[in-house]
């Protein structure tokens, strides 16, 4: 049971029961209060997910580490013993109280510093992240995540300083670039093969778009977790993320077909074929309009969907369903005429094509296209298409009478495994 501590009560009362939210506001204060008492060192001390859930319980049997109470009594302009009801240090802290209240009232250091540098965010700071970060998903598509993921990182930092700092239109524009920024860094963690940081950038990115009230990347984020959940296989996943995603799209045409391809993808996983060829129809009739319509407008997030995207992602429907041949058709025809600037999208569907042949027991042409897939060409951001050809290369670990080409994959998967590793 739960704990009433002034700790708890004071950050419900901020709004700050999301951790994420929490964090950031600690990580703000451990900051401001480092560049005010000289001490570099107090702006790396950092919280844990389990150690704010500890402290909002009031389960803690000592009082954090001391660097943590000197900030925490910055963030709030209460001794660390009030904060924390029962802690070892000076005994329990009393209920809030008038005085308790007055003191709410007033503005503590953490809040005035952040209100006195607001007036340095400058609103030009908006359209600079925004066009820096097409540049950066422009770079991403022919370098990869290797050389991107740092730099979308150390950025994100920048970004959420200013975010903290600023307040009005300035603040809400801010919410939304880094929103947009956050749900990049997780497409690049992805590349990376870490999927708990894709995660974490997702959820966190998610948070920010429903603060700020930006339903195009709101949906956007949950049509990503339902790719995510199509590639885990979790049928019941997709589905509930995907109808999210359909809810919250905005008018983009393209945004919207991405959310038809997961709601495909999901009665592909459950064997529905008159389902998924209905939200399939859907996305290539929504990309048509986009192409009609020369649907670029600024809101669009999802621009890598285009009729070639769409049609790879029917033939893979295809193949969960258990129709490697049509699947296979599908994709000679798309990759034959594969446009230009969409490498990794690319290489992913010449993996599904290999396991397309695998299954009709096509052994040497899998094997060739399988390592087409992974090969020299091929950008550093391979680990999403390593995941789509780990049960191919277990398959082919076991074939008799190896062709050459079935060892030319296995080496380049085994390459490729050791370059995301290293």
């Amino acid at each position: 049971m739960s704990r009433a501590t002034l700790f708890r009560h004071l950050v419900k009362k901020r709004d700050w029961t999301s951790v994420d939210t929490f964090i950031v506001h600690f990580a703000e204060a451990a900051r401001q209060l480092a560049e005010r008492v000289g001490d570099s060192s107090l702006a790396d001390v950092e919280v844990s997910r389990r150690s704010f859930d500890r402290w909002m319980a009031g389960e803690l049997e000592r009082m954090p580490h001391r660097k943590t109470r000197r900030i925490l009594e910055y963030l709030f302009d209460e001794p660390a013993a009030r904060l924390f009801r029962g802690m070892e240090v000076d005994g329990p802290c009393p209920s809030p109280g008038p005085e308790d209240e007055r003191r709410e009232r007033a503005p503590s250091s953490y809040d005035v510093g952040l209100s006195v540098r607001s007036a340095s965010v400058d609103p030009g700071l908006v359209p600079h992240w925004s066009g820096m970060l097409h540049v950066l998903a422009a770079s991403h598509n022919v370098f990869g995540s290797r050389q991107i993921h740092g730099v979308v990182s150390r950025e994100l930092g920048v970004i959420r300083d200013h975010r903290l700092r600023a307040d009005g239109g300035v603040r809400t524009g801010l919410v939304s670039v880094e929103a947009r920024w956050a749900e990049f860094a997780s497409w690049t963690a992805e590349g990376l093969g870490n999927g708990k940081d894709a995660a974490h950038w997702l959820g966190y990115s998610l948070d920010l778009a429903r603060e700020g009230g930006d339903g195009p990347i709101e949906a956007y984020v949950l049509m990503r977790q339902a790719q995510r959940a199509a590639e885990r296989r979790d049928a019941r996943a997709v589905h509930d993320l995907a109808d999210a995603a359909w809810a919250a799209a905005g008018a983009s045409h393209r945004d919207r077909a991405l959310c038809a391809v997961r709601l495909a993808q999901g009665h592909a996983l459950t064997g529905d074929s008159r389902l998924c060829s209905k939200a399939i129809r859907m996305a290539h009739q929504l990309v048509a309009q986009a192409d009609e319509l020369s649907d670029d407008d600024t809101a669009t997030i999802g621009r890598h969907c285009v009729p070639a995207y769409v049609q790879a992602h029917e033939a893979y429907c295809r193949l969960l369903l258990g129709h490697p041949r049509q699947a296979s058709r599908l994709l000679v025809e798309t990759l034959a005429s594969w446009p230009p600037g969409h490498p990794q999208d690319e290489h992913i569907a010449r993996a599904w094509l290999a396991l397309a042949y695998a299954a009709q027991g096509r052994i040497a042409e899998a094997a060739l296209e399988g390592a087409a897939a992974l090969g020299p060409t091929t950008s550093s951001d391979s680990a999403r298409v390593l995941r789509s050809l780990t049960a191919l290369d277990r398959q082919m670990a076991v074939v008799a009478g190896s062709p050459e080409e079935v060892a030319q994959f296995r080496s380049a998967f085994t390459l490729t495994a050791q370059r995301i590793r290293s």
